[in-house]
């Protein structure tokens, strides 16, 4: 059983892919991404321990493992999307399934970097729930931001975002308002 949930009305099928053009492609040194990864896994360590963020049920505990995917950064390198898996065992699970060992939820985050530190804040528009296989998780949450987010629309029928995180538009877009 494999659950993705959403906050407000996205519509069916609705998918934009980002045209070529506007593909974000920022690449960073390999010193700064493995800087940048341990910091924010401490973090979200941290709002695990703390049960923060999205990790407010108490399914999660001292034991939940955090798998850092992805971390997409503006040109400045001062604005981050990342994107985590949390791995428990279905043990946890409400209604346990017991043909597996784990499950995997899946949630995005936006970074802020105040100097030498990053603020990171849970995205909500998409999370991925009871998930038995990793890569599948990892895959249906990148389908999310890189196709729905854009296509996103408010109750009055406006577009939220209108951009996916894997637009160079994003990183100036409205979604930014929440972390200022």
């Amino acid at each position: 059983m494999l659950f993705a949930t959403c906050n407000y009305d996205v519509g069916r099928d609705a998918r934009i892919r980002t045209e070529e053009t506007f593909k974000s492609r920022m690449i960073v040194e390999e010193n700064i991404y493995r800087r940048d990864s341990l910091q924010v896994l401490a973090n979200l360590k941290g709002y695990l321990q703390r049960h923060e963020q999205s990790f407010y049920n108490k399914s999660y505990f001292d034991s939940t493992e955090l798998l850092l995917d992805t971390i997409l950064y503006s040109p400045d390198i001062k604005r981050l999307v990342v994107f985590v898996l949390a791995r428990n065992p279905t043990s946890r699970q409400f209604q346990p399934n017991t043909e597996y060992a784990w499950y995997y939820d899946g949630f995005c985050y936006l970074g802020i970097r105040e100097n030498d530190d990053i603020r990171l804040n849970w995205f909500r528009r998409f999370n991925l729930i009871n998930y038995y296989d990793e890569q599948e998780a990892k895959n249906d949450l990148k389908e999310y931001y890189f196709t729905r987010l854009a296509s996103a629309k408010d109750t009055d029928g406006s577009l939220i975002y209108k951009f996916n995180v894997d637009d160079s538009r994003f990183w100036d877009g409205p979604v930014w308002k929440v972390m200022d």
